[in-house]
């Protein structure tokens, strides 16, 4: 296994890549996590899903080797299921937190830039070294989260960046002492997890739904979602209990 799924009591799930010596994402892994996120997002105990990497990287970009061989033979590599892969990071309907540590590359910060937010570690390094092998597939998740100028730039020189130099970017939503990592993320994660599910879940849809829209638009689909909230009778139940404190 490519993957470790731990879950507790207060309703988060920790999914690890766990493919040594940098988890490398391979055929394996992709399909392992897709079904993990599947897990998850059916397992009713789940209200929020902490992703992290084993190790001293969180992940060092796509398999090369095992990429090579897929063209030699034409066969499918772990490019090939790339859209599935972000398709099922993007589309998870629960709360997805990314915790970065080490070397974020490639597939790896595509990844990242799929989660809801990250945490980081202080010292991450974040790059897109597809230039360097002559492939391509980071850039667009990248240029969602850091902006044009600077995933330009990292995808023309292929140079890591420390994570430091992003906080105003809005990749990290905090940078913190390694030693705190997991400590920071989870308390955060526990925050999330003790809103009520069915909002939440609008909440990750509506901020799915809006992408890309203009700003009426947006608060259209926004306003439209609500409806259908307080429909179930959850809106109602929350602004009561508001109103009780």
């Amino acid at each position: 296994m490519m993957l470790r799924q731990d879950s507790n009591q207060d309703g988060i799930e920790w999914i690890t890549l766990t493919n040594p010596p940098v988890n490398v994402v391979t055929r394996a892994l992709i399909e392992q996590l897709v079904a993990g996120l599947r897990r998850a997002a059916d397992d009713p105990g789940t209200r929020v899903v902490v992703l992290g990497g084993e190790g001293r990287h969180f992940c060092a970009g796509a398999d090369l080797r095992e990429q090579q061989r897929a063209w030699q033979s034409d066969d499918l590599g772990p490019a090939d299921l790339g859209e599935a892969l972000y398709t099922a990071l993007l589309d998870f309907p629960k709360p997805l937190i990314g915790m970065a540590h080490g070397a974020v590359a490639g597939a790896g910060l595509s990844i990242i830039a799929c989660c809801d937010f990250a945490i980081a570690a202080a010292g991450t390094r974040i790059s897109l070294p597809e230039i360097d092998v002559g492939v391509l597939g980071g850039i667009s998740h990248a240029r969602a989260a850091l902006g044009k100028a600077l995933v330009h730039y990292m995808a023309l020189t292929g140079l890591p960046i420390e994570a430091e130099k992003l906080a105003h970017t809005g990749l990290f939503l905090e940078i913190v002492h390694p030693d705190s990592l997991r400590d920071r993320t989870a308390a955060i994660a526990r925050t999330i997890a003790d809103k009520e599910p069915e909002a939440a879940r609008y909440t990750k849809q509506c901020m799915r739904a809006i992408e890309g829209l203009s700003q009426l638009a947006g608060y259209a689909r926004e306003h439209a979602l609500s409806k259908e909230l307080r429909a179930s009778g959850v809106t109602d139940r929350l602004v009561s209990q508001f109103l009780q404190r």
